[in-house]
């Protein structure tokens, strides 16, 4: 599946602005749906309308040719609006978080905090493995002491595997609403809504919106910055996707950790051979250096990286057509070989006079590059 960087957003007198991950619009747009659908808010009242727009506008992700953003200029009316609905991410993660399990079949009702209920399902867990380790040590004494019957009836009397299912105390049902609630900060009071702008307490009217808003809103210049390295990573992320279909995430984001707004890509490749040695690799070149990171076993990964300014040479061995030798200063070599297909060409922050990328373009862009340290 593709990855998109995501959007920018900006106040209509674009003084301000937000990026937003593409995951973040998705939720954006099913918590807009819920909205019109019904979902309580506290405090101030929103605009139906204003909402339908901006459920179209978040929608669909936006189509983005290169690193440089199509910004979404909002009204003041849907900017509002919009800050509404991101400060909700911000603020469900800052408050208390608990969840109301209401039973379906009759009027209980009950506050639960989600990690003790986590944490209960994992001592229920613990004391099974322990209650399981325990009888298959008792079955082993028995056996290893003769009594090969009482072995085997002890192997037949294996504790049964507890379900950790919630079940109502009164009715004893499984089957629950279950809805987010938190707190007021100022009044302490219960806030069992879906949106979250003011406390609807009177003589509280604590507003939920401007305690995260200077984490909403960042600079116009800052959220273009953002969405140029997304957009950055996004590329990679798929360029990698595209040549190993099992690339493993380690692999990704040791190549995303030598990826900055001011990072020039030329694009991603795939070899073989490290050094003599059977490596599947993916490798990034980039404007500042070369990195490359192995699979290695079945769950280790290893990477590397080189600055251009560390080579001295860049060619190719007698032993492969498809390979590329880099010297560097100190005399050691580091050889690639066996590529993959052709590589793919990302091109961003670079000159577009690189129309491929392959093993010669690799070869010809650390030529070029270890030339510029003389």
């Amino acid at each position: 599946m593709e990855i998109y960087p995501g959007t920018v957003y900006l106040t209509q007198d674009k003084s301000l602005g937000m990026f937003v991950p593409q995951e973040y619009n998705v939720a954006a747009k099913s918590l807009i749906d819920e909205m019109l659908a019904g979902g309580s808010v506290a405090g101030e009242q929103v605009d139906f309308g204003v909402l339908r727009n901006l459920g179209k506008i978040v929608s669909e992700p936006a189509l983005h040719l290169d690193e440089k953003a199509s910004p979404v200029v909002l009204t003041h009316a849907e900017a509002a609006h919009f800050e509404i609905i991101m400060a909700q991410f911000f603020l469900r993660s800052d408050l208390p978080y608990r969840i109301k399990r209401a039973c379906r079949v009759c009027p209980r009702t009950t506050i639960e905090d989600p990690a003790r209920v986590a944490q209960h399902a994992e001592e229920i867990q613990r004391s099974y493995e322990s209650a399981v380790m325990a009888n298959r040590i008792s079955v082993i004494q028995l056996a290893n002491s003769g009594h090969s019957g009482l072995a085997i009836l002890r192997m037949s009397a294996s504790p049964p595997k507890p379900s950790t299912a919630i079940h109502c105390p009164d009715c004893d049902s499984s089957d629950f609403e279950l809805s987010p609630v938190t707190f007021c900060p100022d009044c302490r009071d219960r806030r069992d809504e879906l949106v979250l702008v003011r406390c609807p307490v009177p003589d509280c009217d604590f507003d939920f919106t401007a305690l995260v808003r200077e984490r909403v809103w960042t600079t116009s210049a800052s959220a273009l910055q953002q969405f140029n390295v997304s957009y950055k990573y996004s590329a990679v992320i798929n360029a990698a996707c595209a040549l190993d279909d099992f690339v493993r995430n380690g692999q990704i984001d040791f190549l995303l950790q030598h990826v900055t707004a001011d990072t020039g890509i030329f694009g991603v490749a795939r070899c073989m051979w490290v050094n003599g040695r059977k490596r599947d690799t993916i490798m990034l070149v980039t404007s500042e250096r070369i990195c490359w990171s192995s699979k290695r076993l079945l769950v280790l990964d290893e990477g590397d990286s080189l600055s251009w300014a560390d080579v001295t040479e860049a060619a190719k061995t007698n032993s492969a057509a498809d390979d590329i030798e880099l010297t560097l200063a100190n005399g050691a070599t580091i050889t690639f070989a066996q590529f993959i297909g052709n590589g793919q060409v990302l091109g961003i922050g670079v000159p577009s006079t690189v129309l491929g990328f392959g093993v010669q373009t690799i070869r010809r862009l650390a030529a070029s590059m270890s030339s510029r340290r003389s």
